[in-house]
């Protein structure tokens, strides 16, 4: 008698074909299992590596040290030693007598004023204290002491230029012999000067009381020398002038009635008498607005 069950699986291709998928299904997921479980025993194993690596074995029953926490740094604090201390300036201190006085303001003055022509005045000049308050007291009644100050006095003779018969003008071109006067004034540092006349002024107060009455005060007679210089009148455009004998004058009376010390600043021109008078005004400012010391 035949197998019936070889007859039947001989009789269904169908059936052998299903077996077979069924067959290759199995070993497929079988194969997936056993290839995940071989890749996670060896993941498991390359992370006890790795672990192993980074951190050192701590034996047993001792626990893992803390880490001290580092303290902030904070900013030194100066000491005496390390802080620059400022410097503190050396008062200026006055010459004691009027004999001392020339190489102290020989010291000084290029300071106030730097000008060649008036550094070298005071190098070659002596009693320069006196010889100023002289200046001073002579323009402050309307005079010119020339003898004194010779070094100033133009070289060149007073051009002038014949108009008419009898009549003659100033000739511009004299003008230029005041030049270097006039930027020698204008280089003055006003308040470093008046700062200076300060500190020496017990000195200039006693120079000046060896050839003036008693009672007048320097400064009084300076701010009247050159509050007169600044009432000079401003003259632009030619000059007229009568020559009736050896000297020239002024054809206008009211230049000719001017002082001897307002004329000679006319005659160094608009533009250098202006520059001089500017300076002297700023000077006279700073005399009437700053207190003298220990008022």
């Amino acid at each position: 008698m035949s197998d019936d069950l070889e007859i039947e699986y001989k009789a269904s291709p169908v059936r052998k074909g299903i077996w077979a998928i069924l067959f290759a299904g199995v070993l497929g997921v079988a194969g997936y299992s056993l290839w995940k479980a071989y890749r996670l025993e060896k993941a498991s194993h390359l992370d006890k590596i790795v672990t192993r690596s980074q951190a050192p074995e701590i034996p047993a029953g001792k626990a893992k040290p803390r880490s001290k926490p580092v303290p902030e740094t904070q900013p030194s604090k100066p000491t005496e030693k390390n802080v620059e201390q400022p410097v503190e300036s050396q008062a200026l201190v006055p010459p004691e007598s009027l004999a001392d006085s020339d190489q102290w303001l020989r010291e000084q003055l290029p300071a106030v004023n730097p000008h060649p022509e008036f550094v070298h005045w005071i190098n070659t000049e002596s009693d320069l204290i006196r010889k100023t308050v002289l200046l001073v007291n002579e323009v402050a009644h309307g005079k010119v002491p020339r003898k004194q100050f010779m070094f100033w006095a133009p070289k060149t003779p007073f051009p002038v230029k014949e108009k008419a018969k009898g009549q003659y003008v100033m000739d511009p071109a004299g003008y230029h012999r005041y030049d270097r006067l006039a930027e020698a004034v204008n280089a003055i540092d006003e308040e470093g000067l008046v700062k200076l006349y300060r500190l020496i002024k017990p000195l200039v107060d006693e120079a000046f009381a060896e050839f003036t009455k008693p009672g007048q005060a320097f400064e009084t007679t300076l701010i009247q020398g050159i509050e007169h210089l600044l009432k000079t009148p401003h003259i632009q455009g030619k000059v007229i002038l009568l020559k009736p004998s050896v000297m020239y004058k002024f054809a206008d009376p009211s230049l000719e009635n001017l002082s001897r010390a307002q004329k000679q600043l006319l005659r160094m021109g608009p533009v250098n008498s202006a520059m001089i008078k500017h300076k002297l005004g700023l000077i006279r400012g700073l005399l009437l607005g700053q207190p003298e010391a220990g008022a």
